[in-house]
């Protein structure tokens, strides 16, 4: 009997575990290199001492591009030293990047088929799964998903669990610029961090949060001047970093501290305002306006899609995003149609790392025709990528939302 395994394999790490796990395991999706060895994932851990890394990384710009260091990474997962797959008896859903490259997706078809020999295969974009799980369990037809993430920040309306694909926005900020600013930033005023970038990202966890009026935030640091001390790992006493605290042991005030002020939040506030990056796209508050009030009629499809914003990715873990947008928010509604609670407008998962998984592993438990996308290596060997194509693509008609057409307009409401 097969069994089904789920990866959602993001640029930042991988979400891996069988379908009836409790959660999945998350790893780091690198190899890890220090100045004498390399460490694959996880095995980061066991390093007795991760500093001064340098990343190696499949993904490029949120794409993947680079399939030795994937299939290298793969292969520790798949292996005795994380999982043990029986290749032959188990059936594999992969999330892969929203737009990907048709010759990159060849080539991870190809490599799960014929190096690896999957039983069967599903590949699906991270957000076409949470979208098909939140209208399972909804019903609900309209919907915005935003996925921020790694590398990118996605604006993504969906019809009846599906995304419009020519419709959706993509802002270039993500994790990563996030903690590349940071680490510049403090290398450049207090201490040089070029070499410590999971440090830094491990720091940007810790202690970021989204303002809800930012220009507020901002007089009131003015007035107070709310500073924080953060140890940096000697990894010895400290594996990871963390915010100063007066119970600490004696022995840390031998400890390295950056001091952090209004990076705190001016760190997040890139995804709603990117030229801080001088990054020269909107911001998500414009983004998400433009989507359902310009790039939709408002009155047909943009009113419901603000009812019903679903909020996942590593970025949405930063706290206070539900309550900065549910203010940036309050006036996107025309006065005729402003809802009584906005708060009940915006669902930010209570697990947005691990959310396409999730939905993922819903799907197959739940719903019957989700099980019918595999394909089979059989079927792979005689039909190629095209049975693949005609499976794994699940995106709304064009003709569900574009007004330009009379023919199976969309109005399920």
């Amino acid at each position: 009997m097969s069994s089904v395994f789920i990866v959602d394999n993001g640029s930042y790490s991988i979400k891996a575990g069988y379908k009836d796990d409790l959660k999945p395991k998350v790893i780091p999706n690198y190899i890890f290199k220090t100045s004498s060895d390399s460490y694959v994932g996880n095995e980061i851990d066991n390093c007795p001492e991760p500093s001064n890394l340098y990343l190696n990384s499949p993904f490029e710009r949120g794409y993947l591009v680079h399939m030795d260091i994937q299939n290298e990474i793969w292969q520790d997962i798949f292996g005795r030293r994380q999982f043990g797959l029986n290749f032959s008896e188990t059936k594999l859903v992969l999330t892969d990047s929203n737009f990907t490259v048709p010759t990159i997706e060849t080539s991870v078809r190809e490599i799960l088929f014929e190096t690896y020999g999957f039983h069967s295969l599903q590949l699906a974009s991270a957000p076409g799964l949470v979208a098909q799980y939140h209208y399972e369990n909804t019903k609900i037809p309209h919907s915005l998903l935003v996925d921020s993430g790694h590398s990118f920040t996605h604006i993504l309306p969906c019809l009846s669990g599906k995304i419009c694909v020519e419709r959706s926005m993509r802002i270039d900020v993500g994790g990563k610029i996030m903690t590349n600013f940071l680490r510049d930033k403090l290398t450049y005023s207090q201490f040089d961090l070029r070499q410590e970038t999971k440090v830094v990202n491990e720091m940007k966890e810790d202690v970021c949060y989204f303002a809800k009026d930012f220009r507020q935030e901002m007089e009131l640091f003015k007035k107070s001047n709310p500073v924080i001390e953060y140890y940096l790992p000697d990894h010895n006493l400290l594996r990871r970093g963390q915010i100063k605290q007066s119970t600490d042991l004696a022995s840390f005030k031998d400890l390295s501290t950056i001091m952090l002020g209004v990076e705190r939040f001016v760190l997040p506030e890139t995804i709603f305002f990117p030229e801080i990056t001088d990054c020269d796209q909107i911001g998500l508050k414009e983004a998400i306006n433009r989507t359902c009030n310009g790039v939709f009629n408002y009155n047909l499809f943009g009113r419901y899609m603000l009812k019903n914003i679903i909020v996942f990715g590593g970025n949405a873990a930063i706290p206070g995003l539900k309550e900065r947008l549910c203010y940036d928010l309050s006036n996107a509604f025309e006065a005729y149609d402003v809802p009584e609670s906005i708060e009940n407008c915006i669902n930010v998962s209570s697990n947005p790392i691990i959310e396409p998984w999730l939905a993922a592993q819903y799907l197959i438990n739940n719903v019957p025709s989700f099980s019918t996308k595999f394909v089979s290596k059989k079927e792979y060997q005689e039909h190629g990528n095209r049975i693949c194509d005609e499976r794994f693509i699940d995106i709304a008609p064009k003709e569900w939302y574009d007004l330009s057409s009379s023919e199976n307009f969309y109005f399920d409401q």
